[in-house]
């Protein structure tokens, strides 16, 4: 079963980000000038992150998300929200852990709910998705990112995942995204399994330069022992679960940390 947002115009070229935890709204471009965005005292920003294209900024408190459009920003001009979303559209009794966005989705990991909603070019949000992903609380999940393929197809066609870390085997869940006039969510997710993994995984990436492959990239997580392990979404096909493809002790410099569970990935390490 797919969800999907109204229809959204204005689509432009995309690649995935990272998202950036951070306490302060203060930001620095290039190094060369400061700007500040509208907060109040009160304000402790648990997560932030900037779309690819650097339009669009959201800061996250654990109540409260607010989004702002870069694109007005001037030296010395302090940026007031264009959008928030406030506690009232968040599950009851939870709270915001991590926000990522993409250049036109914008995606919020609470305590055990994923929300998902979709950006328009003039900043409007559309609710694609909400649901509890934590399995009735015997999964919790941990970190989250986002990945938006930068091209369309010829028929105007494109696609994304969302990633969410979580603990133990079941280390992290995959989402699927697709556009035609509108984006869709697929809620029946992929499972990345690892076998090994008896932490959390706190901190979630895509990594699409190192295959030629925008439909299916390497997904990369690191867990609370400072374990990174990989994963290689090529060949998914109809599958629902994907093994690890190898996994690196992040505290060691010896080659003989690497261990390939199921085949070397060419550039990976």
């Amino acid at each position: 079963m797919a969800s999907s947002s109204p229809n959204l115009n204005g689509r432009e070229n995309r690649r995935s980000d990272a998202t950036i935890g951070s306490r302060t709204p203060d930001i620095s471009l290039a190094g060369r000038s400061e700007y500040r965005v509208a907060h109040h005292l009160w304000t402790s920003y648990i997560s932030t992150a900037i779309s690819p294209n650097g339009k669009w900024l959201v800061c996250a408190t654990r109540n409260e998300i607010r989004m702002f459009n870069l694109g007005f920003l001037t030296t010395g001009h302090v940026l007031d929200a264009c959008q928030t979303i406030s506690s009232s559209s968040l599950p009851e009794h939870e709270k915001i852990q991590e926000v990522a966005i993409s250049q036109s989705v914008v995606t919020i990991l609470t305590t055990s709910s994923l929300i998902v909603y979709g950006i328009s070019e003039s900043g409007k949000i559309d609710p694609i998705h909400t649901g509890s992903i934590s399995l009735g609380g015997t999964w919790i999940p941990h970190s989250l990112n986002i990945f938006e393929r930068e091209w369309t197809d010829p028929n105007d066609r494109s696609c994304g995942w969302i990633a969410v870390g979580g603990q133990g085997e079941t280390a992290v869940k995959i989402f699927s995204l697709s556009w035609g006039n509108c984006w869709t969510m697929n809620e029946r997710a992929v499972t990345l399994k690892c076998t090994v993994n008896t932490g959390s995984i706190r901190l979630v990436a895509f990594s699409p330069s190192l295959l030629n492959d925008p439909n299916h990239p390497l997904i990369f997580g690191v867990n609370s022992s400072n374990v990174i392990y990989c994963w290689d979404l090529r060949g998914l096909g109809r599958r629902r679960e994907v093994d690890v493809s190898w996994n690196l002790e992040g505290t060691s410099v010896s080659g003989d940390s690497v261990s390939h569970h199921e085949r070397h990935i060419p550039g990976a390490c």
